[in-house]
């Protein structure tokens, strides 16, 4: 099976599982959902953040260690249920990898999946990360 395959094939079985992973963090006193989360899995570890309602921060971490590639999509709903997907891809020497997206309006929703692609073709589907901004 070609490399290309196998990605595919482990990418959709993260997406298959991954919401065994995605819980939103709530806020007891409030009852209100929090901006972000953190998910552990045994891919790695994702964070997504609402950090205004116009800004997204996303991080991601293999569970292996060496130099790789990132590649996902971050997934927005903005306030007005309109929807935007972004696509990252950033690499790295064993270290996690993150970025900011600027929106061009208030977001309610973002989601955070992908995948990391090791130098020797092994490639890992991290947990999906959601934050809700209501």
């Amino acid at each position: 099976m070609k490399l290309s395959k196998k990605i595919i094939v482990i990418f959709t079985l993260f997406l298959s599982i991954s919401p065994l992973f995605s819980t939103p963090e709530v806020n007891a006193q409030q009852n209100n959902v929090v901006p972000y989360g953190t998910i552990t899995g045994p891919g790695g570890t994702t964070t997504l953040e609402i950090m205004s309602s116009n800004t997204v921060y996303w991080y991601a971490k293999p569970s292996f260690s060496g130099p790789y590639t990132f590649q996902g999509t971050v997934t927005v709903t903005y306030k007005n249920n309109r929807t935007n997907t972004f696509w990252i891809s950033e690499a790295a020497n064993s270290k996690s990898v993150s970025g900011i997206i600027e929106l061009p309006a208030a977001a309610k929703k973002a989601v955070l999946s992908g995948v990391a692609i090791g130098t020797n073709g092994l490639a890992i589907a991290v947990p999906n990360a959601d934050a809700y901004n209501y």
